[in-house]
């Protein structure tokens, strides 16, 4: 009789930080009667949501990378016991750019009916993801240089400011200063200027 496999995690929740790879570690899989040889191959599929699952390549493991429609990735495994858990052993993840929040990583596991009577069994587990926020330096865009005529006010309408991880509404202190020579600044409003 064809025994099911099983899954162990040590850990129910991880803790990531944005823009990070990070490795998963703690997932094994387990199978009385599965083996190494071409009989008793398990498949392996890997889901998150919101990032992007890799390991370390394995000789004499089969993978394919399956992205969805609905933003799912899907990263599938085949191989004996011993090469999967090597796999598993390095598996990493990564959140989308600039993304956080939670993360779920569901784990499916199927023996291909190795090795017995009663056809394939399955195993399924998950993984919680939480993916922790970065604070990102703010980026000022403006040319070197720029030239008037003497006496003459220059619009200085070239300049603008990005924070990737601030709301639209953060409130954002700007410090601006010449050499030589006055600045004004028009009228606008939410914007409060101290001269």
């Amino acid at each position: 009789t064809n025994d099911p496999p099983s899954i162990l995690t040590s850990f129910g929740v991880l803790t990531f930080s944005e823009n990070t790879n990070t490795r998963v570690e703690g997932v094994t899989v387990h199978d009385a009667d599965a083996g190494e040889d071409f009989r008793s191959l398990l498949t392996v599929n890997l889901t998150v949501s919101h990032g992007k699952l890799s390991f370390l390549g394995i000789p004499g493991l089969f993978m394919n990378e399956h992205p969805q429609a609905n933003g799912q990735n899907v990263l599938s495994l085949q191989g004996g016991l011993a090469r999967l858990n090597s796999a598993l052993g390095n598996l990493k993840y990564k959140g989308k750019k600039e993304w956080h929040g939670k993360d779920i990583l569901l784990i499916m596991v199927s023996d291909n009916g190795n090795t017995g009577s009663g056809g394939a069994k399955f195993a399924s587990a998950n993984v919680t993801f939480i993916v922790e926020p970065l604070d990102n330096a703010p980026v000022l865009s403006c040319p070197l240089e720029q030239m008037s005529l003497e006496d003459t006010p220059l619009l200085v309408d070239f300049i603008s400011l990005h924070d990737a991880d601030a709301p639209a509404n953060a409130l954002v202190e700007v410090n601006v200063s010449v050499k030589i020579g006055e600045i004004s600044f028009g009228s606008h409003v939410g914007t409060r200027v101290v001269q």
